[in-house]
């Protein structure tokens, strides 16, 4: 009996525990169903607030020029460039540079703008600096060179107001030069960040300087030095391509070589009576005592005793414009066959066109008067209408100054010609020709 009461107690048990189960499985459904009918309803009665996007980066102008930028010193120019990344300029690191004669104390002149100073911070002079060769050993900008080695801390009072002074005025000719330059990267302003000092340091006696450059940005000033330093690897490199490449001075209005040269060297040199100038270009192009030049030793072909310079900023180095002068021979015959490819296709549009105007003269006017008229040539009994295409192709204006019911009288002449022809016509036949 006992057991009987057991199993019967565990089976409500049992079944209370499946009914509680059941009841709760139900409610968890039911909620879910209620949170899902519910909750879209809920999110729509929020507010929602939205918020700006974050800034875009903007990518400086010269950013698809970074890795040209970047690439080392490839020895094809002759001065320090342009550019607006400071580190590109660590690339001349390592390279040469040699100073011409003519410095002033603390400036190299030219366009000003390059200022030196000795490691102590005082103006080089003359002698320390003139004819000499230097190698880059470092490159700092002018903020770093301003803050930590025109230190007024480490320096006596004189030698600081002296090179602070000095930096200044170079950073006055950034601000001045800055206002119209044009920079490869679309800008119109150079940054003090941007401009480089050089520590250099002299190849023979091993002396430390600084060196402020202001880079140059056009192609025609990195090419053609102007300032009063060179960078040797692109002396050298220039040297090994021009010498032995033949010059001819040419005469541009007869396509015609009136002398040719060989260059035999590169070199630097002032003094202007050594310069050969081609005709009137002497005066074009300005050759100043106070300058110095690059430029070409050449030789006579003809006569190899004879021997000149040639400043190389007169040089052709594309197609000749000049009424005459010098230019690389290979250049001047390239030229020369384009010109002539030139006039051979000219030759033939007026070829064409002048079969096509026959053509339309013999289906207007027939064979005879066609030839007539392309002759320009006038004959008694002509119609006026084969009179009128005569004048009309030699590019006579054609004026009517008397007319009755049978004749008919024309003025024909060129627009400031005083000289005319006098063409009587009689029942539209030319009956007499006379000449005012």
């Amino acid at each position: 009996m006992l057991q009987i009461k057991n199993l019967s107690s565990k089976m409500e048990s049992e079944n209370h525990l499946k009914k509680w189960m059941y009841q709760k499985n139900l409610m968890k459904t039911g909620f879910l169903l209620i949170a899902s009918v519910l909750l879209p309803l809920l999110l729509s009665a929020q507010i929602t607030i939205s918020s700006s996007p974050p800034p875009k980066e903007e990518k400086p102008k010269w950013e698809h020029m970074r890795e040209s930028i970047m690439m080392p010193y490839d020895s094809l120019y002759f001065q320090i460039s342009y550019y607006p990344i400071f580190d590109a300029y660590k690339k001349y690191i390592g390279q040469r540079l040699f100073i011409f004669g003519d410095a002033k104390e603390g400036y190299l002149f030219g366009t000003d703008r390059v200022t030196m100073f000795t490691q102590n911070l005082k103006n080089p002079t003359c002698d320390q600096v003139e004819g000499k060769y230097f190698e880059i050993i470092d490159v700092i900008s002018i903020p770093e060179f301003e803050s930590s080695i025109i230190n007024p801390d480490r320096l006596d009072y004189q030698t600081y107001n002296k090179a602070y002074n000095s930096l200044f005025s170079f950073k006055g000719r950034i601000r001045s030069d800055g206002s119209w330059w044009d920079y490869p990267d679309g800008t119109s302003k150079i940054e003090n960040e941007n401009i480089p000092v050089f520590k250099v340091r002299e190849i023979n006696s091993m002396e430390t300087f600084y060196m402020c450059v202001i880079p140059l940005t056009t192609f025609d000033e990195v090419y053609n030095p102007k300032e009063r330093y060179i960078l040797v690897g692109g002396y050298v490199k220039f040297k090994e391509k021009m010498v032995g490449k033949n010059i001819v001075h040419y005469k541009y209005n007869s396509e015609s070589i009136k002398s040719i040269w060989k260059c035999i060297d590169v070199s630097i040199s002032q003094d202007s009576k050594l310069f050969f100038k081609p005709d009137a270009l002497s005066s074009v192009y300005g050759l100043f005592n106070d300058e110095k030049q690059l430029v070409l030793v050449l030789q006579d072909t003809q006569d190899q005793s004879t021997i000149t310079h040639l400043r190389y900023g007169i040089l052709e180095t594309d197609m000749p414009i000049k009424q005459s002068g010098m230019a690389l021979e290979n250049i001047f015959q390239d030229y020369l066959l384009r010109a002539a490819d030139r006039k051979k296709q000219t030759e033939q549009e007026i070829k064409q066109r002048a079969e096509a105007y026959k053509q339309q003269l013999i289906t207007k006017y027939g064979a005879a008067a066609a030839a007539k008229i392309m002759a320009g040539k006038l004959e008694i009994g002509m119609s006026k209408d084969v009179c009128k295409a005569i004048m009309e192709s030699s590019f006579r204006n054609i004026s009517i100054i008397d007319k009755t019911t049978s004749t008919e009288t024309w003025r024909c002449s060129y627009r400031n010609d005083s000289e005319s022809y006098i063409l009587y016509f009689t029942n539209d036949k030319l009956a007499r020709i006379s000449y005012r």
